[in-house]
């Protein structure tokens, strides 16, 4: 199969993304990672490419990121984001999901679980408290 493009416009200073991301829930946490140069955290997920259905991009981006396959339940949240980061302004579409993640992938609250290279990013994981599921 031939490289895919991501979904990604930009024009001048400004950038449109394409994002969809997914929830996972482990006994009251959820699931969160960021690029360890970055202070804030986020649920995982990654630009979709053009051919290719959001859920497949969320299973996609879950193998490169997790080594595992997910399962996706639902779509909670169709969510449009406005926000300026690395010196640009952002436009952002993003699909959140429910997504199962299998029992082997570690649980140990609070802790750093896991770490990946993703291109040029660094990846960490945790588990943080979720105050309810949808």
């Amino acid at each position: 199969m031939s490289k895919r493009t991501p979904i990604r416009l930009t024009q001048g200073a400004a950038r449109f993304n394409y994002r969809i991301a997914g929830l996972g829930f482990r006994d009251g946490h959820v699931l969160v990672h960021r690029a360890m140069h970055e202070p804030f955290w986020t649920v995982p997920g990654g630009r979709a490419e053009i051919g290719e259905t959001s859920e497949e991009t969320l299973k996609r981006e879950m193998v490169e990121e997790l080594g595992l396959e997910v399962t996706v339940l639902r779509l909670l949240w169709i969510v449009e984001n406005f926000f300026h980061y690395e010196q640009r302004d952002w436009h952002e579409l993003g699909l959140y999901y429910l997504m199962e993640i299998p029992a082997e992938f570690p649980f140990q609250p609070h802790e750093i679980i896991h770490r990946v290279e993703d291109g040029d990013n660094h990846l960490e994981f945790k588990w943080v408290p979720a105050t309810r599921r949808p």
